[in-house]
């Protein structure tokens, strides 16, 4: 039995080979993919097919794949996959790296021949695939030799597709053929992987005979793209207003550019919103205020209502909030400042709305401005990204556990290009950097381990529009641009897939006293 995953798994795997020759390949015109979102590896979830056997159907035999477990193996964290049929109750066996951001593949040997199974492997083009994702309309081969079969030549090709199983059409998918030619002949298997979903079908044809897995059932955990700024828990991204007059707030809940208006309790006018974050890792966002004394208040955000007020301390009015984060990986964002005399920065680590450790990352000349927070290497910890102020060139901290762990000049663009957000704009897990012209012209510098892997260019909008915020308002796992016009406050909306522009929406306006946090 060939395991479900093992055309993902092997094809995965060579994402870590190739990464030495990234250098000079141009993904610029490519698709870029989230393994994670169409595989949907989660312990827990179960999947079983009906199975046909050279051209028969086995009504008495289905075929079940469970994410069974995590385990250590070789020092790395993976997934047990584990496929049976109901018949014997055996099957394969598959370990998968449990850490989508450096790439999906076999911790082992192939299925359950065993973790110390000797394989190695010569990839020919070399893989233009970045971390946790992969690249459609693509073909590539590679020898692979193994104790068990000699030496073969391998291709996989990937393509958009849609399918139709019982269970249903799967619209979007991705179907991956791969061809293996040893000297005993050859074989193919074709899977289509549907977002969300994971396998729904799966052909394969090899000298044995035909074998045809289609999707019957799946008990699959709940979907549910984790959206900045989403304070109701909806899974999309909200826009927060503070009003200038008396410092009351009003929420726009948001459903595909389509809002919904509330008024959450607010502070005093003493107190102005300054971040906005998940200080206490229940998924929601939460609300960061600070007063003139740069003393801090947390309110606390559930289903778009105050639930409590956290006092996490204070720290000085030399000291400015430059953005929220999750520079450790633990789950819930810090908070960074910045002293503006010297640019020393500091960064208060937060559990349940509290101050827990402060760090010290370092400093950069007060030239260099703080443009944005965002995970640019697909690690699961936010880095900070600095912008020179005359010459427009990036750097990147890249940070760890609340300290800088390295320092990356990244590609840039010409000095009239500001950055203005930071969004995942394409859907694979990595942050890119949104700039402005001064013209008003719009790019979307998408980023890969660090660094710029392409820039798209969604289109252009008027001078009196500015971007004032960078969220997913649909739950499509993309993040959207949101503008306003400061002379009446209303307000613009692109929708963005694949760093092109793909809706235009106008969600309303309102009074210019009424200022998006």
């Amino acid at each position: 039995m060939f395991s479900f995953l093992r055309v993902l798994a092997v094809f995965s795997f060579m994402f870590i080979v190739g990464l030495s020759s990234l250098t000079s390949y141009s993904i610029a015109a490519q698709t870029t993919i989230n393994i994670e979102a169409y595989t949907n590896v989660k312990i827990g979830n179960e999947w079983t097919y009906e199975w046909t056997e050279d051209g028969v159907p086995n009504p008495w035999i289905d075929i079940a794949v469970i994410v069974a477990r995590t385990e250590v193996i070789g020092g790395q964290s993976v997934y047990v996959v584990q496929e049976f049929d109901e018949f014997s109750q055996y099957g394969d066996q598959d370990y998968i790296l449990t850490d989508f951001s450096q790439g999906m593949y076999l911790s082992g040997g192939l299925s359950n021949y065993g973790y110390d199974d000797e394989e190695t492997y010569s990839i020919s083009p070399a893989m233009p695939m970045i971390l946790s994702s992969f690249v459609a309309g693509q073909t590539y081969t590679f020898t692979h030799t193994e104790s068990r079969m000699g030496d073969g030549v391998w291709s996989i090709t990937i393509t958009p597709d849609s399918v139709t199983v019982p269970t249903g059409t799967y619209s979007d998918c991705y179907k991956v053929v791969l061809y293996r030619s040893y000297a005993a002949g050859s074989s193919t298997f074709t899977s289509w992987y549907a977002k969300n979903v994971g396998l729904v079908k799966r052909y394969t044809d090899t000298p044995d005979g035909t074998s045809l897995w289609e999707l019957h059932s799946a008990d699959l955990a709940p979907i549910k793209y984790e959206s900045k700024y989403d304070f109701n828990g909806d899974g999309t991204s909200d826009i927060l207003y503070q009003s200038s007059d008396d410092g009351r707030l009003l929420l726009w809940s948001m459903n595909n550019f389509v809002k919904t208006i509330s008024f959450p309790k607010s502070l005093a006018a003493t107190w102005a919103v300054v971040s906005k974050g998940d200080f206490n890792g229940d998924g929601t966002s939460d609300i960061l205020y600070a007063n003139d004394s740069v003393a801090t208040i947390i309110a606390e955000m559930t289903d778009g209502r105050r639930s409590s007020l956290k006092f996490p301390g204070g720290i000085g009015p030399l000291w400015k909030d430059k953005g929220v984060g999750d520079f450790n990986g633990a789950g819930t964002d810090a908070i960074l400042w910045q002293r503006s005399t010297d640019g020393v920065t500091a960064i208060w680590g937060i559990t349940n709305s509290t101050r827990s450790k402060i760090s010290f990352p370092g400093a950069l000349a007060t030239f260099w401005n703080v443009a944005g927070v965002g995970d640019f290497n697909n690690d699961g910890t936010d880095d900070i990204l600095y912008q020179h102020k005359t010459d427009g060139r990036l750097l990147i901290w890249e940070m760890n556990n609340l300290s800088r762990a390295s320092v990356k000049f990244a590609k840039s663009i010409a000095n009239n290009w500001n950055v203005v957000g930071v969004g995942d704009f394409n859907d694979d897990g990595t942050d890119d950097v949104l700039y402005r012209k001064d013209a008003g012209d719009v790019a979307i510098a998408e980023f890969s381990n660090l660094n710029r892997s392409a820039i798209k260019f969604p289109g252009g909008i008027g001078l009196p529009w500015s971007v004032k915020d960078v969220g997913d308002y649909d739950g499509d796992g993309s993040d959207d641009i949101f503008f306003r016009r400061a002379s009446d406050g209303v307000t613009h909306a692109w929708g963005i897939v694949n760093s092109a522009r793909a809706k235009v929406a106008w969600p309303g306006g309102l009074a210019t006293h009424w200022q998006v946090q």
